[in-house]
């Protein structure tokens, strides 16, 4: 909400967040630091925050030549790097979700078991609540 002079220009003071009584021009309230006690990752560097610490320790980034597939038309002109992820390959989603099998969320399921963090969340659940 703005109020408007009889002018046509706004009176800066009277400028509102929509919906508040709030002016736009104070800073918001500052958030709580949140401890983050457990994280999984999966990524072209590896799986898991040992994988990943040895690539960044290594600089290796995990990205490799494309390779052409041969169920596709050829790539000879396409020079570029892509950052996959072998164990997207071996991974398998748990049974009854064969239904939402892609490589996407079979990224996110091996991120969710990396370093035990499916475990941690499923204890902090019991701890607090879902």
């Amino acid at each position: 909400m703005t109020g408007e002079k009889a002018d046509g220009n706004v009176d800066a003071s009277a400028t509102r967040i929509a919906g508040s009584d709030t002016p736009s021009h104070r800073p918001p309230a500052p958030i709580r630091p949140l401890r983050v006690r457990a994280l999984g990752m999966a990524c072209a560097a590896g799986v898991g925050r040992k994988a990943l610490a040895d690539a960044v320790r290594q600089q290796r980034s995990g990205l490799r030549a494309l390779q052409p597939d041969p169920r596709h038309a050829p790539a000879a002109a396409l020079t570029t790097f892509v950052g996959r992820i072998d164990a997207l390959d071996e991974a398998l989603l748990p049974p009854g979700h064969a239904a939402w099998d892609c490589r996407a969320t079979r990224l996110a399921w091996l991120g969710l078991q990396a370093d035990g963090f499916i475990d941690a969340a499923r204890a902090a659940v019991q701890r607090h609540g879902a």
